[in-house]
């Protein structure tokens, strides 16, 4: 993809750790966000629980906020007024009716500091890996969501989904058939499976869709000791990745070329392509 002409937009993706505290978290996504607006970034996106990922489901219950309220969501919406960036705010936890469980929620805020759009994680991690070496039950303590959520910002039309949605590809198309040009993905993906699955399939939905995809993933430990992947990357409409880390805190800036995708996808149209298919 062609970069740095006026149909650009410019993005970054912030890979941080789980540590001590949700100040010492919050400080560290402020440092980030100073260097993303430096590097004249107009969107951001940080990991699934970027805050919270190294918190026990109790302690996470502990933090869970009603919509638009609260100590969390505010000190966001301070960071987006004070740097002037669009941030895709990972995952923070917003109360459900359940008391006992909480939504799992990608907030999007605007430079104003407003909300833009929520999307409520729709897929629960509910798996067993390697023979049971790794056991996740996030349904205990998250509520699923059912709806699929796309913006359409001045630059670009984002489509949102978290970490284990990833393996589900009818997501990921029904978000394009709504017009998305970009998928943002925050994600806390698992060592062992990233190894094996994770750039794999960021290169299928960004190709079968025709669509760049941002997929911003947390690195260090979960509470269970276990390792998240890193590896964040920007991928391209063709399936090349523009730029990426590793295992490693940092943050990663990239300009997509937006006039570049559409015109690949009047070129090469296969979204025009799709057929309904009769059930046997």
């Amino acid at each position: 993809m062609q970069k740095n002409h006026s149909n650009d937009c410019i993005i970054a993706l912030i890979q941080v750790a789980s540590i001590a505290s949700v100040e010492q978290q919050l400080e560290r996504v402020e440092y980030y966000l100073a260097k993303a607006q430096q590097a004249k970034a107009q969107l951001v996106v940080l990991p699934e629980e970027f805050l919270t990922l190294h918190l026990s489901p109790v302690e996470k219950l502990s933090l869970q906020e009603t919509f638009e309220k609260g100590p969390l969501q505010q000190k966001i919406k301070q960071l987006a007024q004070k740097y002037k960036l669009w941030i895709v705010a990972g995952t923070l936890p917003i109360k459900s009716e359940n008391k006992e469980r909480f939504y799992s929620s990608c907030l999007v805020f605007n430079p104003e500091g407003e909300i833009k759009a929520r999307y409520d994680k729709i897929h629960l991690f509910d798996v067993e890996i390697e023979g049971g070496k790794e056991t996740y039950l996030e349904s205990a303590y998250v509520v699923p969501g059912n709806n699929i959520v796309t913006l359409k910002l001045p630059f670009a039309h984002i489509g949102l989904a978290i970490c284990y949605d990833l393996r589900f590809p009818e997501l990921f198309r029904a978000m394009v058939n709504h017009g998305t040009d970009i998928f943002i993905l925050p994600s806390a993906f698992t060592i062992r499976t990233g190894e094996k699955h994770w750039e794999t399939l960021i290169k299928a939905r960004a190709i079968e869709n025709l669509s760049f995809f941002l997929a911003c993933n947390h690195v260090g430990l979960r509470k269970n000791g276990e390792g998240t992947y890193g590896h964040s990357m920007v991928i391209d409409p063709w399936g090349e990745k523009i730029d990426g880390l590793i295992q490693s805190e940092g943050m990663v800036v990239a300009s997509l070329d937006l006039k570049s995708l559409r015109q690949l996808r009047q070129k090469f149209p296969a979204l025009s392509h799709q057929q309904k298919f009769i059930s046997i």
